[in-house]
């Protein structure tokens, strides 16, 4: 759910600026920017509550502390629990295993097949996160609608407003519930497909409005904006974070989400600058661009993305690095095996 969550922030400010749009004082931008103020103070006070990783206790010789993490969390309290003591095992050996064969630096990431793989998915999830169509939405809604014939402030805020609740809602449900029972490839098939659909209908629907002024086009295009949002709410929204830091082994862990992190913002920019001058300059076609994304974004997902529902955070590694991955119990024992040779 966390990278989700992002839309709880989403919807107080598209309806804080709803609430402000009437507005002819300074109170019209120093309300939304308040509330700006007021996340990340929120933010930092919460930050004391939240628990430490127990792979990072562990890799800094805090186990006992580590072990209460998991047993909290993941056993209810019982310290008896086997699981909790196979998982606890894991980690340890994985990172025993991984510091011994660990190589320092940046390079890291490319020393090895498997981590070549795990940094072109990071790439291809950060970009296709971003530059998907979705980005139009994010930052140019204004002119979107305009050029459907919705120009009134009240009537924009509104489908703002609305379209950031359902978003919340289609990601909750499907993206963060779901995700154990379909799957992450799967998730991402329906969201890569869905968008490439909803997509070309949306710019067949606004080639027809500017061609002919047709209004039922036009609201056409508000209905495929919504549904191409609510398909790409099965992957996109939880999973831009939440894949990358599973397929990364705890060594290089920080490194790669901080490349995750980079190639999104690096990503924004084509939003932020090459968006506004194809809209300007070709209108509806520029949408062209992003139907050429989508396709090669499907046959991505469908040829190159691995299923990680399943394995633990250690045993994902086996995906990527076979035999040579650095995880305890590598040798061939079974899950099962390894779980009853574990005492608690």
């Amino acid at each position: 759910m966390y990278n989700t969550l992002w839309y709880v922030g989403a919807i107080i400010a598209a309806w804080t600026v709803f609430g402000t749009i009437k507005y002819t004082s300074e109170a019209s931008w120093r309300i939304p920017v308040a509330m700006q103020a007021a996340m990340p103070a929120i933010q930092f006070l919460g930050i004391w509550f939240v628990p430490e990783s127990p792979r990072w206790l562990c890799a800094n010789n805090r186990s006992e502390e580590a072990f209460e993490v998991l047993m909290k969390y993941h056993a209810n309290g019982d310290r008896y629990d086997t699981f909790c003591a196979f998982e606890f095992h894991e980690i340890q050996e994985t990172i025993r295993m991984e510091k011994e064969n660990s190589k320092n630096g940046w390079p890291v990431l490319v020393q090895t097949p498997g981590n070549r793989k795990r940094l072109l998915l990071i790439l291809l999830v950060s970009f296709f996160s971003q530059c998907s169509g979705n980005g139009l939405v994010s930052y140019y809604l204004h002119d979107i609608l305009s050029s459907v014939g919705i120009e009134s402030s009240y009537d924009q805020s509104v489908i703002n407003g609305g379209l950031t609740i359902w978003c919340f809602l289609v990601s909750i449900c499907c993206s963060a519930f779901l995700v154990d029972v379909l799957g992450r490839r799967l998730l991402f098939l329906i969201a890569g497909f869905g968008m490439l659909i909803t997509f070309s209908i949306w710019t067949g629907c606004s080639a027809v409005y500017a061609q002919t002024g047709n209004k039922s086009a036009g609201s056409a295009v508000i209905a495929m904006i919504f549904l191409f949002y609510g398909v790409a709410g099965f992957a996109w929204p939880g999973l831009t974070v939440a894949y990358p830091a599973e397929i990364l082994p705890f060594s290089i862990r920080a490194k790669g989400l901080a490349v995750t992190m980079a190639a999104t913002a690096l990503s924004s920019v084509f939003n932020q600058y090459v968006n506004p001058i194809g809209l300007e300059s070709l209108k509806w076609r520029f949408y062209f661009v992003y139907i050429a994304i989508l396709v090669i974004e499907c046959l991505c997902i469908w040829f190159l993305f691995v299923e990680t529902k399943g394995p633990t955070l250690e045993e994902i590694a086996k995906l990527f690095d076979g035999e040579h991955a650095n995880v305890a119990g590598n040798e061939g024992r079974t899950h099962d095996q390894e779980t009853k040779s574990v005492e608690p």
